[in-house]
């Protein structure tokens, strides 16, 4: 854990030295300046009685500015950081459900989708909770069972991205510094890992997607915070309000809010996948959620979920790409390094549908269904991300006799409570493949 800490410590001073990129070169020159000035006094100084020549004093005034100038910054940062450490009660981070854009109040459930081609979309939350609104298509996700879709990378993307992010600097700063203070208060983990982000929206009309390489602090800062404010906890007063930058825009014609679409919207868009696992003695897997993650605690998710790393991708197929995401973060979560087996090994994927979180500002997720190589108790789930539920009133994994069982056990899972959005979907788009495919299903169970 101390590494991690560690890491997370270098990931945060990295990213934030490039928020404040000038106040970072200001502070190199002043110590370039200081050490230079030093190393002159000292080394072209063989008689001390000429120590204090006119020359030398110029050499000592530069070396005693630039010394003061970065103590100076090194206590106003200190200060300004020890707002954010998590000491302070006063100042909270939470999401706001009344949102305001072209002076107009709207909330999530009012955000509509332009249809693309045939596919219509909806505004959806499985559970009806506000949080947990999603844009879905079903016709979409019939699309992605049967068709690959190209991958191209996109050149261009992540600099736009940090175009937005420099220029709304010293509101969105605030809320990377509260995170990362609260995240060690609360031994979670919060690093910047390289993502693989989508730049343009799945198109009937294309047969391709772009993507591009970029960073979480870049989706903290965009997709994570889109609605999301630091306030003062004694009278509510709104301190910082990223909602602002909520990616919809207002149709007056119509009176209707619409999602922004990928392909123009400036938030970093990092793919989120989650998938559900069966194991080769039938039982479908779910898991529950440890305080140490960022997402879903102690709610109950997917068998493994998370994110797409740039190392998932797979030359250039995206479907290939997420299907690995999937079965690598499987892998992950659930031993399969300690079975000593690859991640293409460790079962089969595929994906059954995607939907747009809009309370983390439309970002892309996808949803799957993986029949594993190993039975259940051949399973390790992460000490660390995941909560041991073993000997637990409620269970966590569901026995399937034939493909017809799967209804029930749909409903049984979604009954327990606490269910988390991915675990949702997952439920709801396994549900909609039995529907509409119940033989295909059963065969790549193989039940």
């Amino acid at each position: 854990m101390r590494t991690k800490r560690l890491r997370m410590t270098t990931d945060f001073y990295k990213y934030l030295f490039f928020l404040n990129r000038n106040d970072g070169i200001s502070l190199i020159i002043n110590l370039i300046i200081f050490f230079m000035s030093l190393i002159t006094f000292i080394f072209g100084n063989h008689n001390i009685s000429k120590s204090f020549s006119e020359f030398n004093l110029v050499v000592l005034v530069l070396a005693s500015y630039s010394l003061f100038n970065i103590v100076w910054g090194l206590i106003e940062k200190y200060k300004e950081v020890q707002n954010f450490t998590g000491k302070n009660k006063e100042i909270e981070m939470s999401t706001k459900t009344n949102m305001v854009k072209d002076d107009n109040v709207f909330q999530l459930e009012d955000i509509n989708c332009e249809k693309r081609g045939k596919w219509l979309f909806d505004n959806y939350s499985p559970d009806n909770l506000e949080q947990n609104r999603v844009i879905w298509s079903k016709g979409l996700n019939i699309h992605l069972w049967d068709n690959d879709i190209e991958l191209k990378i996109d050149p261009v993307r992540k600099k736009k991205v940090k175009k937005f992010i420099l220029k709304n600097r010293e509101i969105l700063t605030p809320f990377l510094q509260y995170k990362y203070y609260n995240s060690r208060k609360n031994n979670q983990l919060f690093f910047n890992e390289s993502k693989l982000c989508m730049s343009s929206d799945i198109n009937p009309s294309r047969s391709y997607i772009k993507c591009y390489r970029s960073d979480y602090f870049n989706s903290f800062l965009t997709n994570e915070i889109s609605t999301s404010v630091l306030k003062r906890v004694e009278d509510a007063t709104i301190i910082y309000d990223a909602s602002n930058f909520f990616p919809c825009e207002y149709n007056k014609a119509k009176g209707l809010y619409y999602l922004q679409p990928i392909d123009k919207c400036e938030m970093n868009n990092h793919i989120g996948i989650s998938t559900l696992a069966v194991t080769t003695d039938n039982y479908l897997v779910i898991r529950k959620q440890a305080t140490t993650s960022q997402q879903n605690i102690n709610k109950y998710v997917p068998t493994g979920s998370g994110s797409c790393d740039w190392s998932d991708m797979q030359k250039d197929s995206f479907c290939s790409t997420i299907e690995f995401a999937m079965k690598r973060e499987l892998w992950e979560e659930n031993g399969g390094k300690e079975l000593n087996v690859s991640v293409n090994e460790f079962g089969e994927t595929k994906i059954l549908g995607f939907y747009r979180w809009l309370q983390r500002g439309g970002k892309p997720e996808f949803v799957g269904i993986t029949k594993l190589n190993f039975s259940q108790d051949q399973l390790d789930p992460d000490s660390i991300e995941l909560i041991d539920t073993n000997n637990k009133a409620i269970p966590d994994t569901f026995y399937i006799e034939s493909v017809t069982d799967l209804p029930h056990i749909i409903s049984e899972i979604k009954e327990i409570g606490n269910v988390s959005l991915p675990l949702h979907m997952c439920l709801d788009a396994l549900e909609h493949f039995y529907e509409e495919r119940s033989s295909e299903l059963e065969q790549l169970l193989n039940l």
